[in-house]
């Protein structure tokens, strides 16, 4: 993956396969057999991500006090949850 700057944020699936990288904003889905699914959002500057359990969905967020869940394997947007506090510095998922 091209990306402008080094990487801030690093997530790693459970599984080991693959590893979301963040910088100057982009987010990208590295592993094998992906040359880098990317999420770039304009409205997003990205600084945390994290795979759900099961590597199928990303959840990442940034300045604008949104996360975003995105299906990895489509790189398509899934859904965008807003919340009152400043921007995201960590994310986590729980299984459940």
């Amino acid at each position: 993956v091209d990306l402008p700057s080094p990487p801030v944020v690093v997530a790693v699936a459970a599984d080991g396969r693959s590893a979301a990288v963040t910088a100057a904003g982009r987010l990208a889905v590295v592993g094998p057999g992906r040359t880098g699914v990317d999420f770039e959002d304009a409205r997003i500057k990205y600084r945390a991500a994290a795979f759900t359990p099961d590597g199928r969905r990303l959840v990442a967020a940034g300045d604008d006090r949104t996360a975003v869940v995105f299906d990895v394997e489509l790189g398509k947007e899934l859904d965008r949850f807003d919340w009152p506090a400043g921007g995201a510095e960590a994310l986590a998922v729980s299984p459940d």
